[in-house]
């Protein structure tokens, strides 16, 4: 009997918990509809204001801009974000009017407190405001989060600091690839495609003495914001990487580059010693670099097995009629990779010779 009465008490508080806990719910969910609705309310007649601040003539957008100065607490609430969410979709002297009116309704002042938010998501909000605020004073801040014990406000910082692409950053992003607190690859090399020639002091180090993960960052980047400048520093790691991935990677980018200077280093890392990664990056590359010299090694790669055969008659077609020459002649030896090169050519429209 004490048993039973013990469970039932217990099934009883369960079930208030879960009714308790449905209300709160109910009541929150409610609450934001409600809140929603009132700023959509308060947002609509300032709606043809915002209109004219993005797409009217100078008159249009200095009324605006001072109508929005002068909009009460709760309105200028209800237009911040869609004013931020603007500034996300916009560059160059578009967005000036946006950032001046945020600058002056304070917007900088309540980002700089935000930054120091228990609340990651409060932290990441920050860092994505300050990029798209492009406030200088902000870059430091941007560079600190870049360490934040949150990985997600570590990615904002550091595709913020990308659409900022202050050059002297470039080395903080380098480094955020390394350490306890990293920033994926990919983030990395994305924001640094965007400093395109204001990162290329970093690259260049980077290439030359940093970590593995940085080289292969680094060579991506290269090829990607066609560095040029880049091409014997490309060449170099070509020769001495130790890692086949890194050496991939910097063949790809020297045939983006499309430096004739890269043919024979090229040509040297189709050789059998080397790893199956390194010999198709490197026929790919001959393909994209797009001179005549480069024929001879790639006819030689088409009685190779598996893929490398496809890639290098692949890389033929591309060099033009010389690599649909050799293809011709190999065709009727190497059926496999020369006649299905020039079976996809035929079907582009390539003149295919006879």
């Amino acid at each position: 009997m004490i048993l039973a009465t013990a469970v039932n008490r217990a099934l009883l508080t369960l079930v208030a918990a879960c009714v308790l806990l449905a209300a709160v719910t109910a009541i929150r969910r409610a609450m934001r509809v409600r809140l929603a609705a009132r700023r959509d309310r308060t947002l609509e007649p300032l709606r043809p204001v915002l209109l004219d601040l993005l797409a009217g003539d100078d008159a249009q957008v200095t009324a605006a801009t001072a109508r929005l100065r002068g909009v009460t607490a709760r309105e200028w609430r209800a237009c911040e974000p869609v004013l931020l969410e603007y500034l996300g979709k916009f560059r160059g002297a578009a967005v000036n009017p946006l950032r001046e009116i945020l600058t002056a309704r304070g917007a900088i002042r309540r980002v700089r407190a935000a930054v120091g938010a228990r609340s990651p998501v409060v932290r990441a909000g920050a860092a994505r405001t300050l990029g798209l605020l492009d406030v200088r004073g902000g870059v430091p801040v941007l560079v600190r989060l870049l360490r934040d014990r949150d990985p997600q406000v570590r990615i904002v910082a550091a595709r913020a600091l990308g659409r900022l692409a202050e050059p002297a950053t470039a080395s903080a992003l380098f480094a955020a690839l390394s350490g306890s607190r990293t920033v994926p690859a990919g983030v990395v090399a994305e924001a640094l495609v965007q400093f395109g020639d204001g990162a290329a002091g970093a690259v260049g180090q980077a290439l030359g003495a940093g970590t593995l993960v940085e080289r292969e960052v680094a060579a991506d980047v290269a090829g990607l914001t066609g560095a040029v400048a880049l091409t014997g520093a490309l060449r170099a790691r070509l020769e001495l990487e130790p890692d086949p991935d890194v050496r991939a990677h910097v063949a790809t980018s020297l045939g983006r580059l499309g430096n004739p200077s890269a043919l024979a280093g090229l040509r040297a890392a189709l050789a059998a010693t080397n790893p199956a990664v390194v010999r198709s990056a490197a026929a790919e590359a001959l393909g994209s670099l797009g001179d005549d010299g480069a024929v001879p090694a790639l006819g030689s790669l088409l009685d190779e097995p598996g893929s490398l055969a496809d890639v290098a008659a692949a890389a033929l077609v591309r060099l033009g009629p010389a690599g649909l020459a050799a293809l011709r002649a190999a065709a009727g030896q190497i059926p496999s990779a020369a006649a299905g090169a020039l079976a996809v050519a035929a079907l582009r429209g390539e003149p295919v010779p006879r």
